[in-house]
């Protein structure tokens, strides 16, 4: 049986605890939410929010275009690799072919 299988009756033995805590984190949150704004967001607030959201976004931005980059390079690297094993096993084959012929005129 999948591992993940025997797992189910335990999710499920507790799924109501789980729904009533997620329950009482998102009307916490609410009520704290709430409590910051009771008259609304003010233009400020959403411009500051707005800001904050522009500068993660070009962070993830560079930090895409990094991986992104070190994708090539490795992209690049396993290329190499792959010549590099082909280039091996070519001169693996024709050194056991010689070998084989070595032997037989040997033995012959």
């Amino acid at each position: 049986m999948a591992w993940w299988l025997k797992a189910v009756p335990l999710i499920l033995a507790n799924a109501p605890a789980l729904v009533d805590g997620a329950r009482k984190m998102l009307e916490k949150r609410r009520a704290a939410g709430d409590e910051l704004h009771p008259e609304g967001p003010d233009e400020g607030a959403v411009a500051q929010r707005v800001a904050l959201l522009e500068n993660r976004e070009r962070k993830m931005l560079e930090l895409i275009e990094s991986l992104a980059a070190g994708n090539q390079q490795l992209a690049e690297a396993v290329t190499a690799l792959q010549r590099s094993a082909r280039i091996g096993l070519g001169i693996s084959v024709v050194l056991a072919i010689g070998l084989l012929i070595a032997l037989l005129r040997a033995f012959a």
